[in-house]
């Protein structure tokens, strides 16, 4: 003792002492027992937050990129949803029973409260030896495996009277095992505003009766076409109009759903019963209804009979009314002797939506052009083909893969995008029982192709009476807005001007921006240009 303790402070000093080693023994006794290392009574599970660009596919096992950061940097506009991710990245133990939650990110207007979290599920492409990032259910409590990243994705959904300017919150990470830990957001809303109605038209498949198996729900029965219509608006909240409509496009209810603002077209069904479709096209004119519908009655044409086929339907709807919008999906030129004339010239005067293949168009630009000279419109397509260098909506592919196409859509001015399905999920050996654990929806065309057909995830399996959405759709949602950027900048400075922002990204349909940074910076610059 010092000379400031008497020998009586010293005993009780040692007296104490004995008993907090004694206890401290006694605990780590206990602790053995139970079969606790001293060193997990002394911390808890490490783990790292960082963020990247919605563009960027995180793998389970990679390190953190150099282009990482420590807090979200969120921009948009009024009226667009824009996404962000943030990864929870787990050290030598695994974090159990995480709950993330974001509260309202507060600014100039107040706060934003329309926000979605999901969690990145990771999907397995055997043949390709990949397992990649892709379906975004819901972000309910989850565990991340040690050594493992786990990848949260954001939506925040901007109002349209939102004020411009910076709001900020943070992204809360609580593990039931661990420190909790948080990510600031940084939302910057310009001052401009995206339309209710895309500029850019789609048209997507959605498989009515493959839809109730995977939810246990009867064909035919009310429970399977509520089921229909909530996969038919959740594309429509992604800026996508599917083909058919819930309704019958005669019922009295299809007036709500053409009238939408969102909606760009929706599919009149043909019948070679002329009079079944006069029906039709009337009961849609006598309601004022009739300018988004067209027509899709053959599909990728090419041998002798196709072409009889298609003079035979088209000549039907034609003489309802000569004006009717007959949309036909094609990839190559006739395979027969034609004396020489090209797809364009034997449909010439069939057909007014002109919609090729992308790679069909690459090689035959100047016919589509020569098309939109006439007043026509000129939509494209991707299934199965192209590969790459051309972008598509395949699983292995990267992040600018899927949010390109209207980029080349204004650049090529394609007025549309058509995708054959978004729920293929087709029975018996060329298809998949089950999209979460078998991708592989064409087998009978490819076996190593993953996701054609399928960009979304049936619900039943995560609690969800409905579609789970994918990274591939989310990111076109992101492109179909982007195009809406590059409208209102021609608009303000420019078709010349402008395409000096986008050959920055895209230079022809097989070669175009894979740098992540690129396109943050490219869009950031288009926004703060448009924001003035």
């Amino acid at each position: 003792p010092d000379s400031h303790f008497n020998m009586h402070d010293w005993i009780n000093y040692r007296s104490e002492r004995k008993r907090s080693l004694w206890k401290a023994l006694v605990f780590l006794a206990g602790a053995a027992v139970i079969g606790l290392a001293p060193s997990a009574l002394a911390r808890k599970p490490s783990y790292q937050l960082w963020a990247v660009s919605p563009l960027t596919k995180v793998l389970q096992d990679q390190a953190r990129p150099t282009n990482a950061w420590d807090r979200v940097a969120l921009y948009a506009a009024k009226g667009e949803s824009e996404a962000g991710q943030v990864v929870i990245s787990a050290g030598s133990e695994p974090l159990k029973d995480v709950r993330v939650s974001l509260e309202p990110l507060t600014g100039p207007g107040g706060a934003i409260t329309q926000i979605e979290l999901s969690k990145v599920v990771y999907i397995n492409l055997p043949n390709l030896k990949k397992i990649v990032p892709d379906a975004l259910p819901p972000a309910t409590p989850f565990e991340v495996a040690a050594h493992s990243n786990q990848p949260i994705w954001i939506t925040l959904i901007i109002p349209r009277d939102t004020r411009p300017g910076v709001y900020s919150g943070k992204l809360v990470v609580k593990p039931a095992n661990a420190a909790k830990q948080r990510i600031p957001i940084r939302l910057k809303v310009w001052n401009f505003t995206l339309p209710e109605t895309p500029s850019h038209k789609t048209a997507f498949g959605i498989s009515r009766n493959l839809l109730p198996r995977q939810h246990g729900v009867l064909k035919g029965s009310e429970a399977a076409e509520q089921l229909y219509a909530r996969y038919y608006n959740f594309l429509l909240d992604r800026w996508i109009s599917a083909y058919w409509l819930p309704p019958a496009v005669t019922a009295p209810e299809a007036e709500r759903y053409i009238r939408d603002p969102r909606v760009t077209g929706f599919l009149i069904p043909y019948n070679d019963d002329v009079e079944e479709m006069r029906k039709s096209v009337q009961s849609l004119r006598r309601r004022g209804l009739l300018d988004k519908a067209y027509f899709y009655p053959v599909d990728e044409p090419y041998t002798e009979p196709h072409y009889k086929r298609l003079v035979e339907v088209c000549t039907k709807i034609h003489s309802i009314d000569p004006k009717l919008r007959i949309t036909i999906p094609y990839y190559r030129d006739p395979s027969f002797d034609t004396g020489g004339k090209t797809l364009h010239e034997l449909a010439d005067g069939l057909i007014n939506i002109w919609c090729p293949n992308i790679w069909y168009f690459n090689e035959n630009k100047e016919r589509l052009f020569a098309k939109l000279a006439k007043g026509e419109e000129f939509w494209w397509y991707v299934c199965c083909d192209p590969a790459p260098p051309y972008p598509n909506y395949f699983l292995n592919l990267d992040g600018p893969s899927h949010r390109v196409l209207p980029w080349m859509g204004w650049k090529y001015r394609c007025q549309g995008l058509l995708y054959w399905n978004t729920t293929w999920w087709d029975e018996g050996k060329n298809g998949t029982e089950d999209p979460w654990t078998d991708m592989a929806t064409v087998k009978g065309i490819n076996k190593n192709m993953y996701g054609d057909g399928s960009l979304l995830y049936p619900g039943k399996k995560v609690g969800v009476d409905g579609p789970v959405s994918s990274i591939r759709l989310e990111l076109l949602r992101e492109g179909l807005q982007d195009y809406e950027y590059l409208v209102k900048l021609e608009q303000k400075i420019g078709r010349a001007a402008t395409e000096k922002f986008v050959s920055q990204l895209v230079t022809n349909p097989m070669d175009f921006n894979h740098n992540v940074d690129d396109w943050v910076r490219v869009r950031v610059a288009i926004g703060e240009e448009l924001g003035k």
